[in-house]
């Protein structure tokens, strides 16, 4: 066979053989790339919509410490809010073992039972008919709580999407 031929037929396969191989390599990039994207896209919309329960519940709390201040009349749509908002919450809570750090997912569990208590201690509390202002400074505890868990929340994400820093009093 001809020298050059062999050439030519050698260099055809060796670039065809590369053009393959290179495509294999930035298709298999590609689709890493785009999995990783759909992963923080996900990962953004749990801290997203954990954060809104998590301050949801928080206002709704705040709600209800007024109410028991000044306007007692406003309690039970209170009350029946939190009932439908707890579900809610608690789905998001439950999620943070998908989405965030070790310490995020520490930190929410124990949200979740502090939650879970004060529960208990307003069943109990209002059986015992204690006065509005001595409950609602335990509302208020919890509401301070909440808005601690979601200003963390808020903090990762903002590091996550290159924000600036923000500290607690901004948002207080």
């Amino acid at each position: 066979m001809n020298p050059i031929v062999l050439q030519v037929v050698s260099s055809l396969v060796v670039a065809g053989v590369s053009a393959w191989v290179g495509s294999k390599i930035g298709i298999r990039h590609a689709i890493e790339k785009l999995r990783k994207e759909r992963a923080f896209d996900r990962r953004l919309s749990w801290y997203e919509n954990c954060t809104l329960a998590i301050q949801q519940f928080r206002w709704n709390n705040m709600a209800y410490a007024d109410a028991l201040r000044h306007d007692r009349s406003k309690l039970p749509g209170i009350a029946r809010t939190a009932v439908l908002q707890a579900p809610k919450l608690f789905e998001q809570l439950n999620q943070a073992i998908l989405y965030s750090p070790k310490a995020t997912v520490h930190r929410l569990r124990d949200l979740a039972i502090e939650i879970e208590k004060f529960s208990v201690v307003a069943d109990e509390t209002l059986k015992r008919d204690v006065p509005a202002d001595e409950f609602a400074a335990v509302v208020d505890t919890l509401s301070d709580s909440l808005g601690v868990a979601g200003f963390e929340l808020a903090k990762q994400i903002r590091d996550q999407l290159g924000l600036d820093q923000i500290a607690l009093s901004d948002i207080q």
